[in-house]
Parts: C-alpha cells; sequence; structure tokens
C-alpha cells in the first residue's frame, strides 16, 4: 500500500497519481481478461478471416460494451510479451484491436504487482491513508512495457522546469496505445519489465525428478511456494526497506542486518500463512502460480510446455482482479479444479468455449 497524504514534485509519484485516477475511473466497469487465442480469433473477426464460430459475434457485442463503458478487456506485460510471438501485419493488426478493446487500460507490470500484494499483506490493519493493490493496479502501455522517462540535463534546466518536462512527457505518453510504440516494441531494445524466458524442459526435468518429495497435493504446493518465494526475494526486500525506513524514519543502507533479518522473518511469515491455509485472498501471484505449478507436477501425464509459464501469469493477474477470464480448456481446468478452486476463491468467472463467453458478453451488456 501507498500513503495518500504524500506529496513530492517526484515525477514518479506523479506517474502514481495518475495510476490511481486511472483506478478511479474504471471502478465501476467489469474487466473481462482475454488469452491470447481470444485476441488472435478476435483479430481474425476483424479482418473478416475467421473460420470459428460465435467469435465474429463476440467482437460485436465487446465493441458495444467498451462503447458503453460497460467493460473493459485489459492487457499485462505477460500477454504483451505472449503477443509479440506474432509479427509483421499481425502483430499490428492484433495490438490495434488491444488498443480498441482494452481502452488503453493493463495491468501494472508483475514486479510492481508482487510489491504491491506484499504491501497489502503486510499491512492488513484498516487505514484511510492507504491505497491497495487493487486501486494501484491500473496502468497505460508504455508504463508496463517501456517506463523510461527522460531526464533533462540539469545545467540546463531548473529543478521546477525538469518537473514541468517530465510531466508534459508523462501527460503525452500516457494517452498513447500500443501501436504508436510498435515499431520499438517489435525491435525489443526499448522493452523493460519482466522476461519470460522458455523454461519448460527445466520444469519437466524437475517434475520426474522430485516425485518423491512429497505425499499429498498440499506439500507439492507448499514445494512450489518455497520455490516461488526465492523468485520474488529481492521484491521482498524492498518492501522490507519500505517497511524499515518508515517505522524508523532512517535510510535503509543504515540498517543492512536489520533490512536481511525482516526480510527472512517476511519470507517464513509467507510459507506459513499458506501452510496453514489461511492465505485467502492475499499474496495472488504467489498462490495462484505455485497453484498452478502444483496442478501440473500432479498429474502424471501432463507435460510443460513453453505456453504454460504465460498461462499462469495471466491466470495470477485475472483472476484477482477481473471478473471474467476467457481462457484456453486446460488453463481453465487447471484453475477451477477442486484442487485449486480459483475461480471461487477470488470471484472470477473462468470461459473456455466461445458461445459461453457470447453468453456472458451478452448478458453484461443487457445489465444496466
Amino acid at each position: 500500500m501507498i500513503e495518500k497524504n504524500q506529496h513530492s514534485q517526484d515525477i514518479w509519484r506523479y506517474v502514481r497519481g495518475k495510476k490511481i485516477e486511472l483506478g478511479e475511473s474504471v471502478s465501476n466497469k467489469k474487466a473481462v481478461f482475454l488469452d491470447l487465442n481470444y485476441w488472435i480469433d478476435l483479430r481474425k473477426a476483424n479482418n473478416g478471416e475467421s473460420k470459428k464460430e460465435y467469435f465474429n459475434e463476440i467482437l460485436i457485442v465487446a465493441r458495444e460494451l467498451v462503447d458503453s463503458g460497460k467493460c473493459f478487456f485489459p492487457l499485462t506485460d505477460s500477454m504483451f510479451y505472449e503477443i509479440l510471438k506474432q509479427d509483421g501485419q499481425y502483430l499490428s493488426d492484433t495490438l490495434a484491436l488491444i488498443d480498441e478493446l482494452s481502452s488503453g487500460i493493463c495491468i501494472d507490470s508483475l514486479d510492481q504487482r508482487v510489491e504491491f500484494e506484499l504491501l497489502d499483506f503486510l499491512e492488513q490493519a484498516p487505514d484511510n491513508d492507504k491505497y491497495t493493490a487493487r486501486e494501484l493496479l491500473w496502468t497505460k502501455p508504455y508504463f508496463i512495457v517501456i517506463n523510461k522517462l527522460p531526464i533533462p540535463n540539469p545545467e540546463f534546466f531548473s529543478p521546477q522546469d525538469r518537473y514541468s518536462f517530465q510531466q508534459k512527457f508523462v501527460d503525452d505518453h500516457w494517452e498513447k496505445g500500443f501501436s504508436f510504440f510498435s515499431d520499438q516494441l517489435v525491435e525489443g531494445d526499448e522493452i523493460s519489465g519482466a522476461q519470460y524466458p522458455d523454461r519448460s524442459a527445466y520444469w519437466n526435468e524437475g517434475k520426474a525428478l522430485h516425485t518423491h518429495e512429497y505425499s499429498s497435493f498440499h506439500e507439492l504446493f507448499l514445494n512450489e511456494i518455497v520455490g516461488a518465494i526465492e523468485t520474488v526475494e529481492e521484491n521482498i526486500k524492498n518492501i522490507a526497506h519500505y517497511i524499515s525506513e518508515k517505522s524508523t524514519g532512517e535510510a535503509a543502507s543504515g540498517q543492512a542486518k536489520e533490512s536481511i533479518d525482516e526480510s527472512r522473518t517476511i519470507e517464513k511469515l509467507i510459507y506459513n500463512i499458506f501452510r496453514l491455509k489461511s492465505a485467502k485472498q492475499f499474496l495472488p501471484n504467489l498462490h495462484i502460480t505455485s497453484g498452478c505449478h502444483a496442478a501440473m507436477r500432479w498429474e502424471p501425464k501432463i507435460k510443460f510446455d513453453s505456453n504454460h509459464q504465460f498461462d499462469f501469469e495471466h491466470a495470477a493477474c485475472a483472476l484477482p482482479y477481473c471478473e471474467y477470464f476467457f481462457a484456453e480448456k486446460q488453463l481453465t481446468h487447471i484453475v477451477t479444479q477442486g484442487l485449486l478452486g480459483f475461480d471461487k476463491v477470488y470471484g472470477c468467472e473462468v470461459i473456455a468455449k466461445p458461445q459461453a463467453a457470447l453468453a456472458v458478453l451478452e448478458r453484461l451488456l443487457q445489465d444496466t
């Protein structure tokens, strides 16, 4: 959580303020998260190339929902990287459609979400002067895939002029969609944030080698939680520094040992909250990605492939923050099966069949 009553000329605080305003503007709209196959099939429908039933109708209704202000179809960093598997006109057409249906609204990057969620978990006491992860969640394309600001030369610009220059840059780029940045995005040099290398071979090898380490699904899930905590160690350190500075008023650099001890305490707390099955809706990224990995390992005949890392991140964005998640069949089964039941935990309706997706959108269109 972020304190509401802090004021500063810091430009990133200005960006954060715009995210908060964006979150307020969509608070009464339904968020529908689409997986890659849905975006591709809708792009084909938009280009008059669809051979699948229902997608022409889905596109028509989706546009009506966006135009009426009832819905939006957000993107996130993991989906953006998956979309980059396309190229040429296919990529351009997909990005243009995303700009339209998302209304230029994105779920914030992986690192940001993890740290917001950690703070929500650690600062659970009610406080009207705090913003939660959900309130800070929403952003715009530039700020999940490039996220860099120019720094004017201090020899020629006063602090106020530097701030004004950066503020204008932020305001200008806040309004730009993915299509505007397509040349930079395709080249890849300007992309920031999380990376998603193919780790499927490593996961399949580990699945085969470690079957003796658990006798129940909960044990297997806890093994995954341990690994997931390791992947966010830097985020936990950042949060430990933040909490330390806020509580003492001193820079964390002078309290290195205390910060390390605090990080270890947080890691143990996270593990135990999952061990005791008391996480509820807190720490959704750790909960959902670990659960999906565990479910894949629990099924002996299923193998990981290169798409699963994207699928699990999509689930970690959609389930806690969107009302609906249109996904492919296997992922729908994984997250809704009795072992996990994430759709019920997070109150998100997960749908695989296009006919059912169309029915949901038509119902939303009829709602007043």
